[in-house]
């Protein structure tokens, strides 16, 4: 999405009522591109004027599919929905990491899925990882 003249394009950041999902949203109302911000709790959110403010939940697929068919056509996704998981492999049980693969694995799949009937042909998805996952350092002897 960077590369790209965002001015008069759609970019739909799930994900865009707080930290790096917010920034976004900022960044491209600030470059004049209509946006939608959405995330599974939208009470009491300010974002940048002319943003439209959607509900999804990512765990759900008839949330999602409900989102798309709203919104309908759009330039640019970007998934940055949820908080990361914390501690290491060895650290975190599988019942511990559920809920987080869930929404990042699962709920971006199923987002880019249904992404993907309704995005330009010249979009593009940008899906937003985490920091400590390029950092985190190894839990072995």
């Amino acid at each position: 999405m960077g590369a790209h003249n965002l001015a008069g394009r759609h970019v739909v950041v799930i994900g865009g009522t707080s930290g790096i999902g917010r920034a976004v949203v900022e960044h491209a109302a600030a470059s004049g591109a209509r946006v939608t911000a959405a995330a599974r709790t939208t009470a009491s959110v300010a974002l940048p004027a002319g943003t439209a403010l959607e509900g999804v939940d990512l765990t759900s697929g008839d949330s999602v599919e409900s989102f798309f068919a709203r919104i309908g056509a759009f330039d640019h996704l970007v998934l940055s929905a949820g908080p990361g998981a914390m501690g290491t492999v060895r650290d975190l049980s599988a019942e511990a990491a559920r809920p987080y693969m869930d929404l990042k694995f699962w709920g971006y799949y199923e987002a880019v899925r249904a992404a993907a009937d309704r995005i330009a042909s010249d979009g593009s998805i940008t899906l937003v990882g985490e920091r400590r996952a390029a950092s985190m350092p190894p839990a072995g002897p």
